[in-house]
């Protein structure tokens, strides 16, 4: 009588098969997750970047009043060097932005490319686009009014 303890050659090749395969399954699945982690967590990023600028305009609007030398209660917004700056009248120097995205600030339809003067006295409407250097933006518009 022959002694069959062992595995046979179809044996252990059928497993290295049956492995192969799940390996490639599981690691198709957590590539996948990987990815659209990423891209989710991108997303977020702008997200937050463009709410962070929106929240910083809206601090301004609302707190910006009228004094004898700003009797239009007006603060700035300027575009220099690629970077938007926000401040009091004739002084815009608070970056908007973190330089790790680019930013375009959308004022009544018209992409602001210069200083422009706000009157926190009337409503603002304002689109913010935030870029990453993938590609992936957020847009969002609104509409800012003091009460």
């Amino acid at each position: 009588m022959k002694n069959q303890k062992g595995i046979t050659l179809i044996e252990v090749l059928g497993t290295l098969a049956i492995l192969t395969i799940v390996s490639g399954l599981v690691y198709g699945v957590l590539i996948g997750t990987t990815n659209n982690y990423n891209r989710l967590s991108a997303k977020a990023d702008l997200s937050r970047e463009a709410n962070l600028i929106l929240a910083t305009i809206k601090n301004y609007h609302e707190k910006t009043e009228k004094t004898a030398g700003n009797p239009r209660a007006e603060y700035e917004i300027d575009y220099l060097s690629g970077q938007y700056f926000i401040g009091a009248k004739n002084a815009a120097t608070n970056q908007l932005y973190s330089k790790n995205f680019m930013v375009e600030v959308i004022k009544d339809g018209v992409l602001v490319d210069s200083k422009i003067k706000i009157p926190s006295t009337e409503p603002l409407k304002l689109k913010v686009i935030v870029k990453n250097s993938k590609g992936q933006f957020y847009e969002t518009d609104t509409i800012i009014k003091k009460y």
